[in-house]
């Protein structure tokens, strides 16, 4: 798999840095090279999202059988006893199953998920040894110690729980309007005239959040930039009685972080 772009030498000074260039979503290309580099964990992952399917399905089998509970009951003479037992002995079994299922799905998406962020971390380390040393000179060293290690944290959700998620999302919404449509077909198709909004809504939320998210990021990245320079520079920091004025540029900086993290937290909210 070939390194990020601001990680290429001879590619001048990081954009994420300067702020130029900047994307509003990933292109697609850095997920398919993602994948490239995850290839021989299909097999797990194909099963992770068989047992998200599980997962999804024991969720919604769930208020069906209470549905169907009701239904039988209120069409019989007399309340049994035994029918009842064993409508609740039927959901208790599938709640059972459900929950071992969840935990299952958990622990597989987290072991999977952390042996993509291992093997990332791993090949972006080899590579950052195999630049020039033009690189180094023309890159700030907080910034490249914040996109190894502060980039490749952020990418852990989208890692470990990205795929299950928007499968078990789909699903539940495809199953719970299937559910909807089956019982009150006038109902789901006042309900689907709203989807074309709430796909709009949506839009315009992933943008807004990765905005902010990036925003906060970048802002991250030089404060980490800042602080690396400081420390691996402080005799001369001292020598030239530059503190009060370093202090200034990074109380500047933890401002704008701040007020990152406010916007972000109100799109969020």
């Amino acid at each position: 798999m070939a390194p990020p772009k601001a990680f290429e030498a001879g590619g001048g000074r990081p954009r994420a840095l300067e702020g130029e260039g900047e994307l509003e979503v990933v292109p697609i290309g850095i997920y398919l090279r993602l994948a490239g580099l995850f290839r021989d964990l299909r097999g797990p992952f194909v099963r992770n999202l068989g047992l998200s399917v599980l997962v999804t399905a024991s969720m919604l089998y769930g208020p069906h059988l209470i549905r169907s509970c009701l239904d039988v009951l209120g069409r019989a003479n007399d309340l049994s006893f035994q029918a009842v037992l064993w409508f609740a002995s039927l959901y208790l079994a599938n709640r059972l199953v459900g929950w071992w299922l969840s935990v299952s799905n958990f622990r597989a998406w987290v072991t999977l998920g952390q042996d993509c962020l291992h093997r990332l971390r791993i090949r972006i380390f080899d590579h950052i040894q195999s630049l020039s040393m033009s690189f180094f000179d023309r890159t700030k060293e907080g910034w490249i110690i914040s996109r190894a290690d502060n980039d490749i944290f952020s990418m852990e959700q989208t890692l470990t729980w990205g795929a299950g998620n928007l499968l078990s999302s789909l699903l539940t919404l495809a199953g719970a309007f299937a559910i909807l449509f089956r019982y009150q077909p006038r109902l789901a198709l006042a309900i689907a005239g709203l989807l074309p909004l709430l796909l709009l809504s949506t839009g315009r939320f992933r943008r807004a959040g990765s905005r902010s998210h990036r925003l906060l990021h970048e802002g991250l990245s030089r404060i980490t930039a800042t602080l690396a320079e400081n420390i691996q520079g402080i005799a001369i920091v001292q020598a030239f009685h530059r503190e009060a004025r370093n202090l200034d540029r990074f109380e500047e900086l933890n401002e704008q972080h701040l007020g990152n993290a406010y916007r972000q937290s109100m799109v969020w909210g």
